[in-house]
């Protein structure tokens, strides 16, 4: 479908499933979704605000240089998406899992996230200074040249996390 520069502002999306759609310039925002699929679609032209993803599955998208800064991402699941170069700036991640994701180079400072799972994941270069997070599982993650100062870890576990040069908090 080619949803090209339609307009989604202010709108509560609920049960959808957006599949290799053209969405370049829609506008998303203070968008809710909710238990929405997104698979196989490129979402680097989109500029959302307030957005707001709960119950969602995002598969196979590239949002590579997006910029998700303060999104809510509530019990979502990103999976074998592109997110390097993309900003999460001071979002809020609870129950969300970003696995089998790239997300070198991506910046999630002053993230909040609680019960996340990053596993498996690409954090080449990832910035994560400031954030916070509590409970979240780094299983099998590699994060050479990760920037942790000043971000807060508690009851969070790297096992087989390959550091590899990480800085730390």
């Amino acid at each position: 479908a080619d949803l090209r520069e339609a307009r989604f502002d202010d709108a509560e999306l609920e049960g959808a499933l957006f599949q290799q759609c053209e969405l370049a310039r829609a506008g998303l925002d203070a968008v809710a979704l909710r238990g929405v699929k997104l698979q196989g679609i490129d979402l680097r032209q989109l500029a959302p605000t307030a957005l707001r993803l709960l119950r969602c599955r995002v598969v196979g998208c590239d949002l590579g240089g997006l910029d998700l800064s303060g999104a809510d991402v509530t019990d979502s699941v990103f999976f074998d998406c592109r997110l390097a170069e993309a900003s999460l700036h001071g979002a809020r991640l609870e129950d969300a899992e970003l696995g089998e994701c790239d997300r070198g180079g991506a910046d999630l400072r002053e993230v909040r996230a609680s019960r996340a799972s990053f596993g498996n994941a690409n954090l080449v270069g990832a910035r994560l200074g400031g954030a916070e997070l509590r409970a979240a599982s780094f299983t099998e993650a590699r994060a050479p040249r990760a920037d942790l100062a000043g971000a807060a870890l508690s009851h969070t576990d790297g096992d087989r996390a390959q550091p590899g040069g990480a800085r730390p908090p």
